[in-house]
């Protein structure tokens, strides 16, 4: 693989100097195509020691118009960062739309430098480049170019310029001659990474960089070529048909649930028995570093609202906080839907509660023709595989829908209709979503049946009675404190 990148031939530097003009004028046109088609772009730079990442990264900010690029480096984990799911940090990052993210290194350094130094074995390596494989693939469906660079160097180009360097290391990236793991190695190492995660979505491109002003050429022309072509495509792409949803899976879940249900017991005394022993569990988990995600959909007037408050009266509002999903500003429509879900996924040991979440997408967005099919089709996947992160990456979360009646749902909304002190939770959207209730039931259905996963689940909850509803949320809520504290001794 790596060898082929040691065929190219020099270049003389007058021949440089009349190229590198030229390539510069044309990058920094396609920049600029690139920020009207508003494409979001993410050039991923890797590479040995001494090829020159940090120069490259640098000369990349001077031949283009440097206000929209992004320059992102992953060397040192914060204490906020080592309380998160390791993707976290780059999804906090990914670039908007007509920006350009220039990552050093990223998710493959750090996942290399573990492997490397004999802190993940080869099976766990190559899990890690399958997660990678399925991020890149996440952010490429939904639009975004990426580019990843191989910076390479022959193993005699690697060792003659440790050798110039002196055996000084790079003050900024810690870049420095490890004896205990050869070039070899690390080329090893990246070989089996780029075999796995070479891909349609997101392509490596090996670039010799033995000689500087050769790489530098190189660059400039994949990434002219690349981004037009990118561009062009997107011109050519015809608009997806809109005009069907796909099928519900048979399984009808809703309708099969018991809506009759009451409270067993004085409701008052269980809210308050729930209470405390949620109170003292978020703390034991705060005090063992488990993160809590729990998050609530369901029918409008099912009850969120005071399930939440009831919820949240007993969690500490130091460790813990409430966010209501609204419509998705400016800034969260020019990045990926899941973005602004990272983004206040909580550090180790403190919770958060989702006022609805990420379903919208497969929900609202859905029934609204807010995205495309193939949009929410492939979202059911990119759902399931950010919830997976979460849970591996030490977080307990908890799935709430709130299912209701049709007559009993009519008669919550006459009733805030009725009292004046209930008018603001009654609007006009309301009743426009009760015409298209067979539609949400629809997509409702399918995704129950499509995202309630083993590690995952789905807990319905009927909420005809509201006393019902709530004191059974607090129950499965204590429930699952407990056994995540049980298995984290």
């Amino acid at each position: 693989m790596f060898e082929l990148a040691e065929q190219s031939v020099s270049i003389d530097k007058n021949e440089y100097n009349r190229r590198l003009n030229e390539l510069r004028t044309t990058l920094f046109n396609t920049q600029l195509k690139l920020i009207e088609e508003k494409i979001p772009v993410l050039i991923l730079i890797d590479g040995m020691p001494g090829a020159g990442r940090g120069e490259l990264i640098n000369l990349l900010n001077e031949w283009m118009d440097s206000k929209h690029i992004k320059n992102r480096t992953f060397w040192k984990l914060s204490g906020e960062t080592k309380q998160k799911p390791e993707y976290w940090r780059y999804w906090n990052v990914i670039p908007a739309r007509s920006e350009i993210g220039l990552f050093f290194g990223g998710w493959y350094q750090a996942a290399a430098k573990r492997f490397l130094n004999g802190k993940s074995s080869e099976i766990q390596f190559e899990k890690e480049m399958n997660t990678a494989v399925r991020f890149e693939k996440t952010l490429s469906e939904d639009g975004m170019l990426i580019i990843k660079l191989w910076l390479h160097l022959s193993g005699d180009n690697y060792h003659k310029i440790l050798k110039k360097r002196g055996g000084k290391t790079d003050p900024l990236s810690g870049d420095k001659h490890n004896s205990r793991i050869s070039c070899s190695n690390i080329l090893k190492a990246y070989e089996k990474a780029i075999r796995i995660t070479d891909t349609a979505a997101a392509r490596w491109y090996i670039i010799d960089s033995h000689n500087a002003n050769q790489r530098n050429i190189a660059v400039l022309e994949l990434l002219i070529s690349v981004i037009s072509n990118a561009i062009k495509q997107k011109k050519d792409k015809q608009q997806e048909a809109q005009s069907e949803l796909v099928s519900p899976l048979p399984e009808h879940v809703l309708s099969k649930v018991n809506l009759d249900q009451k409270i067993e017991g004085d409701y008052n005394k269980l809210l308050k028995k729930y209470k405390e022993a949620i109170n003292c569990l978020t703390l034991k988990a705060y005090e063992k570093g488990i993160s809590t995600v729990i998050l609530f959909e369901g029918w409008d007037a099912a009850g969120k609202g005071g399930a939440i408050r009831r919820l949240t009266s007993a969690i500490d509002a130091r460790i813990r906080q409430t966010i209501q999903i609204a419509a998705p500003t400016d800034e969260e429509r020019a990045r990926h839907y899941l973005w602004r879900f990272w983004r206040h996924i909580p550090q180790a040991g403190h919770v958060t509660i989702y006022d609805r979440s990420w379903y919208g997408r497969v929900l609202v967005e859905r029934v609204e023709k807010l995205a495309s099919v193939a949009e929410f089709s492939r979202a059911f996947e990119e759902i399931n595989h950010f919830e997976s992160q979460l849970v591996e990456g030490g977080c307990l979360l908890i799935k709430f829908w709130m299912h209701i009646s049709q007559d009993e749902q009519l008669r919550r909304f006459k009733q805030r209709e009725e009292l004046e002190w209930k008018n603001y939770k009654i609007t006009s959207e309301d009743w426009r979503n009760r015409e298209k209730a067979e539609d949400y039931f629809a997509a409702t259905d399918d995704m129950l049946v499509r995202t309630s996963t083993e590690i995952a689940p789905w807990r319905i909850i009927p909420a005809n009675d509201k006393h019902y509803a709530r004191i059974e949320i607090m129950r499965i809520v204590c429930n699952e404190l407990k056994r995540v504290l049980k298995t984290k001794r």
